[in-house]
């Protein structure tokens, strides 16, 4: 008979952090609901005095990402195709399947987890294994690093993500190209009095290029 799983007070204060209600915090740590709130039950909060079950139980849903007034998970409501997936920006519903403990900051097949040091992101991708995007039900979402999405699912850019990436050809934008200057009228005068300036648009293709007169 395998020996039950102990969860150590650091692993479940790192769920606490990551998570908004104790059922949650089971899913991000892979047990079950009755093993996590045994163990926080006996592990006490120093500053407060209050075990680690008092401090994290939140049935009204303050603190963190909830909907309606039982409190529920947003991203568990469409995951069982109550709420409408094109109503939140899929980064969002992203980051809530990590928070609320549905799959692990990490490639679901390879493990990749290695964040970028300027700011912390993690290179990983959904896929839906149905290829349904609105089809959010437990098990049909998985993280991918990119790596394992080229080999064995799909191109992560687009040629023409690529040819801007990888092209010489820079296109400037219109609102980086170079303003004409205006002339003041005072200085138009002027300019004209002396007979240096000439509005006449030269259509010769190399009337830039030196020449000898």
């Amino acid at each position: 008979m395998p020996l039950a799983r102990h969860l150590t007070k650091e692993e479940i204060i790192s769920a606490m952090k990551h998570t908004v209600s104790i059922a949650s915090a089971a899913r991000f740590l892979g047990c079950s609901l009755n093993l996590i709130k045994k163990y926080m039950k006996s592990y006490i909060d120093e500053e407060t005095g209050k075990t680690l079950l008092e401090l994290h139980k939140n049935q009204g849903g303050k603190g963190g990402v909830r909907y309606g007034k039982k409190g529920r998970d947003i991203v568990e409501l469409v995951m069982n195709g109550i709420i409408d997936p094109n109503k939140y920006p899929p980064n969002k519903l992203k980051e809530m399947l990590i928070i609320g403990g549905y799959t692990h900051e990490r490639c679901f097949f390879c493990g990749f987890n290695e964040k970028r040091n300027v700011d912390g992101k993690m290179p990983l991708m959904m896929h839906f294994l149905d290829k349904n995007k609105n089809n959010w039900r437990n098990g049909n979402v998985q993280l991918l690093c990119y790596n394992y999405y080229f080999l064995n699912t799909a191109n992560v850019f687009s040629e023409n993500d690529l040819n801007s990436l990888e092209g010489h050809n820079v296109k400037l934008k219109e609102e980086k190209q170079a303003e004409k200057l205006e002339i003041d009228k005072y200085t138009l005068d002027r300019l004209k009095e002396f007979d240096v300036y000439t509005p006449k648009v030269d259509e010769d293709p190399y009337s830039l290029v030196s020449r000898k007169k």
